[in-house]
Parts: C-alpha cells; sequence; structure tokens
C-alpha cells in the first residue's frame, strides 16, 4: 500500500491558483468590527438585570434574619505578646533602609531620563 501511494503524482493547483483567491479575498465585504455587532442597551440591560436580582436578594435575606437573637458564642481572647521593637530598630538600621531607597530612586531616575533621551534622539 505504500509504494502504491508514494507512485501516485501529487496534484499541484495551476499557477495563478493563489492569485486568483486572493483577489476574491479581496472583493469580499470586510466584516463589521465585532463592537459593532453588539448593542449597548442590551449589555446594560442584562447587568442591570444582574445587578437588581442580586440586590433584591440581599435585601430579602437581611429582611429575614432576627437581629434581637443573641448568640451563645464568645470570641476567645487573644494575648499578644509585647514586642520590643527598640531592639530591631534603631537609627542605624533605619538610616541604612533610607539610604537603599534612595540608591533605588536614583536608578529608577537614570532608567527614566535614559528612555527620555532616546526618545528625544
Amino acid at each position: 500500500m505504500n509504494s502504491l501511494v508514494s507512485a501516485i503524482d501529487q496534484e499541484e493547483p495551476s499557477m495563478g491558483f493563489n492569485r486568483n483567491v486572493m483577489e476574491r479575498i479581496n472583493l469580499e465585504l470586510a466584516h463589521a468590527s465585532f463592537k459593532s455587532l453588539i448593542d449597548r442597551r442590551i449589555i446594560f440591560g442584562i447587568a442591570g438585570f444582574f445587578l437588581f436580582t442580586i440586590t433584591a436578594l440581599l435585601g430579602v435575606l437581611f429582611y429575614q434574619i432576627d437581629w434581637s437573637q443573641e448568640t451563645g458564642f464568645k470570641m476567645p481572647q487573644l494575648i499578644l505578646l509585647s514586642l520590643d521593637s527598640s531592639k530591631y530598630l534603631n537609627s542605624t538600621i533605619v538610616n541604612i533602609f533610607f539610604f537603599i531607597d534612595v540608591i533605588i530612586g536614583m536608578y529608577l531616575l537614570d532608567g527614566f531620563l535614559r528612555k527620555r533621551l532616546r526618545a528625544k534622539q
């Protein structure tokens, strides 16, 4: 079967086939953009319907809740350990932080100015 299939000559399109196809494509009317096919009023109508439905359902839900009922649940008390920040946050650390911020700011300003210079050229 393989030898029979390989012995068959492949059919080739005529020389002007590509030209004819491209001419027919150019003659067809260009389709309108997808945005122009959708009416904005329909989209706003659907969005309004869903917003109204959600608002109505939440209104009914909150109306039917008995707000005067007391619950027996009490939140557990959470006791946080006091943290002495003076051990970790002293003037040297703050100065190092600001120095690094200034260096990063200079780097970003340099990149911005180089882009402006390239754009002018």
